[in-house]
């Protein structure tokens, strides 16, 4: 049945999962160079990348679709202006659902929900729920294993990893 089922399905999975990864790493590192610098070669990079994982959530492979969010998540707030920061807010939510619900992808939820910190402590209203959001991304960095980065947001931003996933 298996492979019935690959053999049905060749061209969408005909994309390697090195490849993916490649360029989900190309796309965020490319994203935090253009926060940082403002360079349009990390724009160029950056828009590549979410390119390619647009053309992977369109053949429907399944582990590209929270790729593709999160890449386009990133590109809506770095582009945006301030009256569309509640779609940027909204498009970090549903990285971080599609990261959740597909296939579990605990690095990807969490960096959405640490991005939608960082996205909602930018805004004026001091009523973001930004230090909920770091919580929630603690939480999943020490579900995953990552010990050192969960040290690191409780060193800079002061949070303790108290809240219980749902």
């Amino acid at each position: 049945e298996t492979l019935a089922f690959l053999a049905a399905n060749s061209k969408a999975l005909s994309t390697h999962f090195s490849r993916m990864l490649f360029t989900l790493w190309l796309g965020m590192g490319s994203f935090e160079l253009l926060r940082e610098t403002g360079e349009r070669k990390h724009r160029r990079n950056a828009r590549k990348a979410m390119k390619e994982t647009a053309k992977w959530y369109k053949k429907g492979i399944i582990i590209a679709i929270p790729f593709h969010l999160i890449l386009a998540a990133e590109w809506k707030a770095v582009s945006r202006n301030r009256s569309g920061s509640n779609m940027v807010e909204q498009a970090y939510l549903e990285a971080a659902s599609a990261a959740s619900g597909r296939g579990e992808c605990l690095f990807l939820e969490a960096y959405s929900y640490e991005r939608l910190a960082s996205v909602t402590l930018n805004q004026r209203d001091s009523n973001t729920p930004s230090h909920e959001y770091l919580k929630r991304a603690s939480t999943l960095y020490a579900k995953w294993g990552a010990t050192a980065k969960v040290q690191l947001l409780e060193d800079d931003a002061g949070i303790e990893n108290q809240i219980d996933l749902p």
